[in-house]
């Protein structure tokens, strides 16, 4: 609120919410949690209320971007799926389909329609956001650590920006992690040319 207290918003989640974001406008936020639950509220009230019923998913939500016009909200979940979302409707529009593997961050963007996700192979995806196909991708493979001692994957594409000139793309992460489950890693940050994907 203005002068600072805080406001509680309950009730619609049943456990961890891991995504968070705001409308354009700042009247609205959307959550989503570990319950595979996506709900709309109103930020304005004293007592924030549900401004759309919950809409709930099979897996659980990791991460949530909204769109610079505040129609389209964009989830990664355990499903290994990106979905964009309409705004008030609560219905989904397209659905970024492709088997990969776990998505840890999805972003859209102010520069024209199109949605980045990156995963934990190290692989940021560049789609269409109104036909849904997938335009381009770029390697930050330099994210990603396989450890066959620990025998597991770590590290993948924690965050993704671009800068307000649309002329490079930041991805950033963990590399060299010699101990995962310890871990032991440290941070690096890869910057691509926007138009020949170079790092």
């Amino acid at each position: 609120m203005a002068d600072g207290a805080r406001t509680n918003f309950s009730g619609g989640h049943d456990t961890w919410v891991q995504a968070i974001g705001f409308s354009k406008d700042g009247s609205q936020i959307f959550s989503g949690g570990c319950d595979g639950k996506l709900t709309w509220w109103d930020a304005a009230s004293k007592s924030p209320s549900q401004a759309v019923p919950s809409t709930r998913t099979k897996a659980g939500f990791a991460r949530l971007d909204v769109s610079p016009d505040g129609t389209l909200i964009a989830t990664g979940g355990n499903d290994n799926q990106v979905k964009l979302w309409k705004r008030r409707r609560r219905k989904t529009g397209s659905r970024v389909t492709k088997p990969c593997p776990p998505r840890l961050q999805c972003r859209l963007p102010p520069q024209g329609k199109l949605l980045l996700s990156g995963d934990l192979m190290g692989v940021v995806n560049q789609w269409d956001v109104a036909t849904g196909k997938l335009m381009r991708t770029f390697d930050a493979k330099a994210l990603h650590t396989y450890e066959g001692g620990q025998q597991v994957d770590y590290g993948g594409v924690r965050s993704i920006a671009i800068s307000p000139d649309g002329k490079w793309l930041a991805a950033g992460g963990l590399y060299k992690g010699t101990n995962p489950l310890g871990a032991v890693n440290e941070p690096l940050v890869l910057l691509f040319n926007w138009e020949t994907q170079k790092a």
